[in-house]
């Protein structure tokens, strides 16, 4: 599946500092590439046919001149808690590596006292939901944490976390496939 989302939220400041350098909505946008489990194994079935791939993220910070904005690449698996033919419940828990194009710099951004470096950690999860339009496309929404920090390689390293609210569509590639019903003995 090739799956595209719009995020917008807010800013979870740990520290009152960045409520005052804030001007902004926090604006994100991502496009992941999916792939679905058949059933393959016992625990796919289980588990109700959990998913996982990759996934290419944009943010602003809601503040370009101090926090500037995030690229992201995450890899990410998805669990389906309510899983019917049309309708799914999920949460998706992703990290990777993400690019920040400002950092804090003594003479230069001295205000951004949250990302000491431009290479940093990202991890998000999310909750949300999937609805089934037809045969190729799906209606996304929910809810999504993010965070990112250089894991105290360098100072300042206090991080930023935002929740967003998303939505958008995803599109299945090629055939579907059935999945594989199998009995599964009791434990």
């Amino acid at each position: 599946k090739l799956e595209v989302n719009a995020h917008g939220g807010y800013l979870l400041p740990e520290y009152s500092f960045l409520n005052s350098i804030t001007k902004d909505y926090v604006k994100s946008i991502d496009i992941s590439f999916i792939k679905e489990t058949r059933g393959k194994t016992e625990w796919e079935q289980i588990y109700k046919f959990p998913e996982y791939g990759i996934s290419f993220f944009y943010s602003t910070l809601g503040n370009d001149e101090i926090l500037g904005q995030e690229y992201a690449l995450t890899y990410f698996f998805k669990l389906n808690y309510i899983r019917k033919k049309r309708f799914k419940i999920y949460q998706r828990i992703g990290i990777g590596g993400g690019y920040v194009t400002k950092r804090f710099d003594l003479g230069d951004n001295y205000l951004n006292v949250a990302v000491g470096s431009r290479l940093n950690v990202h991890f998000s999860t999310r909750l949300g939901t999937e609805i089934k339009l037809s045969e190729k496309f799906n209606f996304n929404a929910g809810l999504s944490f993010d965070h990112f920090s250089n894991a105290n390689t360098s100072e300042p390293n206090l991080g930023i976390n935002y929740l967003t609210g998303f939505s958008g569509i995803s599109y299945r590639i090629g055939k579907s496939t059935d999945t594989k019903l199998r009995d599964i003995e009791p434990f």
